[in-house]
Parts: structure tokens; sequence; C-alpha cells
């Protein structure tokens, strides 16, 4: 086994999309794929503003199962900050588009 160091380990934060929350809370509107496929659009959008940015490769933006902290109705993006330890978690209500969750992680968390 080798231990490998995360590009974002040191000064840079990692973006995690709850793509079960898109799955839970909109499935009732559109089916699951299409609702899996919204949170990938999320975690796209954060990806290519993070570049924009210059903030990649510290900064990353994933997709990941449940987190375990979701409100009802509402999608949840978490915000690992590597350099001050802390995770911002932020609900969103479901009528937002991904994008515009996107942009509001963006503008609201601390990295």
């Amino acid at each position: 086994m080798q231990k490998l160091n995360a590009k974002w380990e040191n000064d840079g934060c990692l973006y995690m999309v709850c793509s079960r929350c898109f799955e839970r809370v909109l499935s009732p509107e559109i089916d699951s794929p299409a609702a899996a496929s919204m949170a990938q659009t999320c975690r796209m959008h954060l990806k290519t503003s993070l570049a924009q940015k210059g903030l990649a490769p510290k900064h990353r933006a994933i997709s990941t199962s449940c987190l375990g902290i979701c409100p009802e109705n509402e999608i949840v993006v978490s915000v690992l900050n590597t350099s001050s330890q802390t995770t911002e978690c932020l609900s969103f209500p479901k009528n937002l588009s991904p994008e515009e969750i996107g942009n509001q992680v963006l503008d609201s968390c601390s990295c």
C-alpha cells in the first residue's frame, strides 16, 4: 500500500455535492437518472467555475452519496476547508437550478 497526498490537502477545499439529495428531492417530479444528472451538472459547474477562478486543482468538486445530514426537500453541498479544518454544510431549496446552487456555494463559502 502507498499513501498519496491529495492536491486539496493543504490550503484547498473539497466541495461535496450530495447526489442522493438531488435524487430524493427531485424524483417525484423527474426520473431518478435525470435527477442524478442534475447533481453531475452542479458538480461540473462548480468544477468549471473553480478552474476559471484559478483555484483548481487545490479546490475540487466531487459528487457523493448521502451525507446523512440532508434536510427534507433540500439539496446539500458540503465544503471541507483543509486549511482551517472546517466543514460548511449548505442546504438549498429544490427550485434552484444546479448552476444557481453552484454559484451560491462559491459566493457563500469561506474557501
